[in-house]
């Protein structure tokens, strides 16, 4: 649904790239999804698809617009300094 959205979105408006801030993280041979109290197993379709970010790459071809995926490790305990240096580095690429 979210590129769904992302690419409709560009479309209308004619935006002609879109940034994908991967929040990347490690990966893991067990992904869990958490449902209410549980965790259950996440589809293996599912984790194959979305940790694969050439899939988004493939996206970019087929819809013609300028995709970046910014895929720079992310720790939930440097949350802080991940974002701010998401926000210098794409402020840096608007202004080259």
């Amino acid at each position: 649904m979210k590129w769904g959205a992302l690419i409709y979105l560009a479309n209308e408006f004619d935006i002609p790239c879109i940034i994908q801030v991967a929040y990347l993280r490690q990966g893991t041979d067990d992904p869990k999804l958490k449902v209410g109290n549980r965790e259950v197993a996440l589809p293996e379709e599912v984790w194959n698809h979305f940790s694969d970010l050439k899939h988004i790459q493939r996206l970019a071809t087929k819809t013609g617009k300028l995709i970046t995926v910014l895929d720079e490790p992310f720790h939930p305990m440097r949350r802080d300094y991940y974002i701010a240096s998401i926000v210098s580095k794409n402020h840096e690429d608007t202004r080259s």
